[in-house]
């Protein structure tokens, strides 16, 4: 029943980073520490398992591919934070419907971005307030909303060998219908 909470949890908090996102164009780096801190919470309640390698696997290799991309300045330094913990409560085997998700994610709110653009532009709203926020993307949205349907998806419990319990079938059921 805790893993419940605290995958809801994990879901409250990856939404706060994308409101941020999107009022500052930055995250906190609370939200990736608080996240993963969590998942470790969420291990130790669920048990430690063989397995959790994959869940330590998928973070370093969300962390390795972000660094290259803020290094090329296409992710910003939250964004590969918060995204890598995240990719923590992911085994591989769930890693690229989690990349999958958020990526989607990501490109409609380009798109959305696009059109927004394009719109300011035809003299139907204000001109954006800086360049930064004219030309970037809040991806922390887009890596909250994948995250979301990627756990209403997949059997997001660190740890558990067993399979989900009707409690987190729930949860999963309900966040199905938020992003639906």
């Amino acid at each position: 029943m805790e893993l419940n909470y605290l995958i809801l949890a994990l879901a409250l908090l990856v939404s706060a980073a994308g409101i941020q996102d999107v009022l500052s164009r930055r995250i906190s780096n609370i939200f990736p520490l608080v996240i993963v801190l969590l998942f470790l919470v969420a291990t130790t309640l669920g048990g430690w398992t063989a397995e959790v390698w994959q869940n330590f696997a998928s973070f370093l290799l969300v962390l390795s591919i972000g660094a290259i991309l803020f290094q090329r300045g296409i992710l910003g330094g939250g964004d590969v934070k918060l995204w890598a913990a995240v990719a923590l409560w992911f085994k591989l085997t769930q890693l690229p419907l989690l990349v999958l998700s958020i990526t989607l994610a990501g490109g409609i709110l380009a798109l959305l971005s696009l059109g927004t653009r394009r719109f300011r532009r035809s003299g139907g709203a204000r001109p954006a307030p800086s360049w930064k926020t004219a030309r970037s993307v809040p991806y922390g949205v887009a890596i909250a909303l994948g995250t979301m349907l990627s756990i209403a998806m997949s059997e997001v419990d660190p740890g558990a060998a067993s399979p989900p319990s009707a409690g987190h079938e729930q949860l999963n059921n309900s966040l199905l219908d938020m992003v639906e």
